[in-house]
Parts: C-alpha cells; structure tokens; sequence
C-alpha cells in the first residue's frame, strides 16, 4: 500500500503521460457508451480480440454501496523499460462507470485509478482489487469497467448489470477458494474446496437445494415449437452453518446444480455448478462426442455413441469430414475451441455449448455484429444491412439460478443456413 501511493502521488512524467492519454482514451469512449445498446459488442465473443482477460462480480455490502471485484492477467499487460530504470514496469488505469439503466440511462457516477511504475510480478498471478459503487437499495444499474494499458496505447471494457432488489438474490453472496481466492466463475472442479458468503452475518444458516442436471442438446435454429425448458430434479435438500455470515468449508461431492438460499420461500439464492471433470475444457473422447450432435444425424450420432471405443468413433468422424489427417487435425482444433470458448462464455443451467447461443456460436463462430439491451442479444453474420447476412435474437429468460439464460428466437428461414454451416463442418 505504500509503494503504491508513493507511485500514485509521485509527479513524474510517466504519470503526466498516463494521465494524458487516460483522458484522451476516456472521451473517445463516451459518445457509445451513451448509446450502448446500439454499439457493436462482438469484440466480447471474440478470442483474437480479447487481448485482456478482465471480470467483475459485483457484492452488495450494504443498502447504499455495492463494491465490484475485479481481475485480469499481469500477463495481459506490456512491461516496459522506463528511463533510467533497470526494472520492466506496467503503467494503466481502471475506470469505471455506473448508470441508472441498461437503455436511456443517466451516468450517476464514475472514477478512475491510475497505477504507474508496477514492477512485473510473478505472472501466473492476477491482478485482484475493488472499487466501492454507489447503489442505492432497491435499483438495477449498469457499470462499465474499462482497462487501459498505457504502454500498448490500447484499452478494453467489459459491462455487467448490478440488480439490487432484493436480499436474498445472487449479488448477496460471494464465492471464495480454500485459501480466500475470489471465484469469479460458479462452476468448480471435482473435490475444489471453497466458502460461500452471505452478507447479513446475523443469518444463522443457508438452506441448499441440489439438483440433478440432465440438459438435453439445442435443437436446430429452424425447429419452431416446444424448445428446451428447466428439467432439473431435486436430489436432496440440506441445512449449513453460517458463522459472521460465512460458510466453513465446502466441497460438492456429485455432480449438479447446488442452490444456496438465505430462505427458501423467494425463487432466489446463489447456484453453483459441478460438471464432469475439467469443465470448461473438452480433453475426453467422451465429452468430445457430444458435441458432434450438432454435425450428425440422429442415426450417426447414436453409432458413435454406441461405438465400443469412442475415441476411435471421434476420429474416424473427422477423418472422414477433413478428408486427411492434417485437415481432421485443423478442424478439430478449430471445433472444441468453439466448444470451450461456448462454455466459458454461455454456461447457464447447462454446458455453455449445448444453450442456444452457445450452439450458433459453436457452428457458425463469433458473430460479425452483437447488440445488447437488458432484456436481449441480437447476433449478426454479415454485414449490417446486407440481406445475405443472418441475423439471429435470443430473449433473455428469467431463470433463479442464473442470469445467463437466453433463448432463441427461432425461424423456418434458418434451415438453409444451419445446413449449409453444418456442410462446411462435413467436407
């Protein structure tokens, strides 16, 4: 804390520098953040284009203050060599601003921190800090979170909904590892061990629901009627103890949705996910099977299924889709980053592949064009504009476990495009 007010108050010329071109990155934004709902998000799905890995969970400490956690790399960052210094330093800035909506929103408050001279640590850690919001009870806002790395003259800002409406919803807990790391994602590893905490410490218990997960895969965009609702079956249900408001520790012994509840009469708590065992990631023949649902037919699908070895059915498929074993090679490293990258991005009450998003993600890639408001996502393939580009609308579904259920809004009209996509994938 001292060597970094030090750093802060010093008035040297790096820092005259950082300020400059905070300022300059700062107003170059603010004409689309006014009008973000019309502003092209895509850069959010985009692996090449997210040059820093930065997240934020929002926790409401009390009626009239929410503090925002956050997180990226140090790897993300450009170390460079000052004048007159021997040591590799990291010059950037955390800005943040809140308003009072998603649309037609006034900005009600905003700050930033600017950390110059930061001597490379050790880079495998990440950079964790918070910044108090002022959220007054009961209101839903929206805060843009943007980092500027002054060596790279480039910034990058990401945007999350805070909802404070009720005490009993998910921005009241927060999730920590055995040794008091933030999680910033709800889903943990077989035997992870972790804490959950509640933030009224007179709360004597939580109430946990654990719920059996059988999601079935995304139908085809094209396929109008009864699409996939919430089939989760309750396997038990459970008391904890809370001391100060916090859990001791915890490891979810099987797999499924586990919902923490401060009382079980409102459809609200904090959900935590166990999927198979290194989720996000697909590294088994079997979890990489699945996905192949969406490139077959329901006859090639149940053969490798039921093929004695699945590992060698998963090959033999890309083998024969690349035509050669160079190709097979390219086109499967190319499908599972779909995959994984769905995960991480659309993991809702199910795999992040096997959601609506997830599964056009994963055939058709990152879309061209992303537009959001606070109650949908409109993707589109193409140029705005152009009638040969696709356009595709998922409406957000009210869901108590998460807030990352969108449907689609499907259309006979998808049927020769998903066809076509899914040819592309097959020769």
């Amino acid at each position: 804390m001292i060597r970094e007010t030090l750093i802060l108050v010093e008035a040297s010329a790096t820092i005259l520098r950082a300020v400059l071109l905070s300022l300059s990155l700062f107003f170059a934004q603010c004409a689309p953040l006014n009008v973000m709902v019309y502003s092209n998000l895509a850069y959010l799905y985009d692996p090449e284009e997210k040059e820093y890995q930065l997240e934020c969970i929002p926790y409401h400490i009390d009626p009239d203050i929410t503090e925002l956690f956050f997180r990226f790399r140090y790897a993300d960052l450009l170390f460079e060599k000052e004048p007159g210094s021997d040591e590799y330093q990291a010059n950037f800035s955390i800005r943040y601003e809140l308003f009072n909506a998603y649309d037609n929103r006034m900005l009600i408050d905003s700050g930033q921190r600017i950390y110059a001279g930061m001597v490379l640590p050790d880079k495998e850690l990440p950079f964790i800090s918070s910044i108090p919001l002022k959220t007054v009870f009961p209101g839903v806002f929206l805060v843009n979170l943007t980092l500027s790395d002054f060596n790279r003259s480039s910034s990058y800002t990401i945007h999350h909904e805070i909802k404070k409406l009720s005490v009993f919803s998910q921005q009241n807990f927060l999730l920590s590892d055995g040794i008091g790391n933030l999680l910033f994602q709800p889903y943990l590893a077989p035997d992870q061990e972790f804490r959950l905490m509640y933030n009224k410490p007179e709360q004597p218990d939580l109430y946990v629901r654990h719920y059996t997960m059988d999601s079935p895969v995304a139908d085809p965009p094209f396929l109008e009627g009864d699409q996939v609702s919430l089939d989760l079956r309750t396997d038990s249900l459970f008391r904890i103890s809370l001391i100060d408001g916090e859990t001791g520790m915890l490891v979810l012994p099987d797999e499924g949705l586990y919902f923490f509840q401060a009382d079980t009469i409102p459809q609200e708590g904090f959900t935590v996910f166990r999927f198979y065992d290194g989720y996000p990631l697909v590294d088994s023949p079997e979890q990489m099977s699945y996905p192949l649902r969406y490139l077959t037919t329901k006859k090639e699908y149940e053969r490798i299924q039921s093929h004695p070895n699945r590992k060698e059915a998963v090959e033999d498929f890309w083998l024969k889709s690349g035509g050669n074993p160079d190709r097979a090679i390219q086109m499967i490293r190319k499908y599972y980053t779909g995959v994984e990258e769905a995960n991480r991005l659309f993991t809702s009450w199910m795999e992040g592949w096997k959601t609506d998003r997830g599964m056009i993600y994963v055939i058709f890639g990152k879309p061209t064009v992303v537009y959001r408001n606070a109650d949908a996502e409109q993707w589109i393939y193409g140029q705005e504009g152009n009638v040969l580009s696709i356009t595709f609308n998922f409406e957000k579904v009210v869901n108590p476990f998460t807030e990352n259920d969108y449907r689609l809004d499907r259309s006979a009209a998808f049927k020769e495009p998903w066809y076509m996509a899914v040819e592309g994938w097959r020769r």
